[in-house]
């Protein structure tokens, strides 16, 4: 029996079409219940903006996944162009995140949808926001 539930699982896995931003999975079928497809995707556009509440913050938004209601967040930070991104939040409720970074910078904002160990691909990049040495977001 699990052996067969494997052999399902693995064959929705490999037929379902390839999409960067789409993670997907089939749970089981108990008792009378049918097996459900799940999948994750990345949100779409995410949104940086200076912060009303913190000097030198910024909000981050980004849409919810509509598929999973139970999705976390995974929002990430770079201030090199992507060569290396920090993580700064997982969500369990969704936007917005306001990060503090604490120094001078731009800096560019990412998003991932994960539910369990399951992952979806990244969002775009936002666009960047500045802080300054007065503690302005630009």
């Amino acid at each position: 029996m699990a052996s067969t539930l494997l052999a399902a699982l693995v064959a929705t896995l490999v037929a379902a079409p390839a999409a960067p931003a789409l993670a997907a999975w089939t749970t089981p079928a108990h008792g009378l219940g049918q097996a459900r497809t799940r999948s994750l995707s990345a949100p779409g556009s995410v949104t940086p903006s200076c912060s009303f509440l913190l000097p030198g913050g910024i909000d981050v938004l980004w849409p919810v996944s509509p598929t999973v209601p139970t999705a976390r967040y995974r929002v990430e930070r770079t201030s090199d162009a992507g060569a290396t991104w920090t993580v700064v939040a997982a969500a369990a409720a969704g936007p917005p995140v306001t990060d503090a970074p604490g120094i001078l910078g731009t800096y560019r904002y990412r998003v991932t949808t994960t539910a369990g160990s399951w992952s979806s691909a990244t969002s775009p990049v936002s666009p960047s926001r500045t802080i300054t040495l007065s503690l302005t977001c630009l």
